[in-house]
């Protein structure tokens, strides 16, 4: 919507090896958060190895199914952490 890239977390995160998700309930209005930073829009990666322009691994939206998202949260934290905070400073 800005009409350029912006830079997020999620470019910082993934460029550095890290593990992204967004779990959302309402996709009618946050779906453009997977548009902006999927495989063909993302930008290239400029750090280290090249992790691709794909910045998110982890999408789910179920509008207004937060039990839903809520679970698939827990069950994909639980088989393989997202460690955003982990970023180095």
């Amino acid at each position: 919507m800005a009409g350029f890239y912006l830079t997020s977390i999620f470019d910082i995160a993934r460029d550095r090896d890290r593990r992204t998700g967004v779990y959302i309930t309402k996709d009618t209005q946050l779906s453009i958060v997977n548009t902006s930073y999927d495989a063909v829009r993302g930008a290239l990666d400029v750090t280290g190895a090249d992790n691709g322009r794909d910045k998110i691994d982890s999408y789910v939206a179920a509008d207004y199914q937060s039990r839903s998202v809520t679970g698939q949260f827990l069950a994909a934290m639980a088989a393989q952490p997202f460690h955003p905070a982990s970023l180095p400073k």
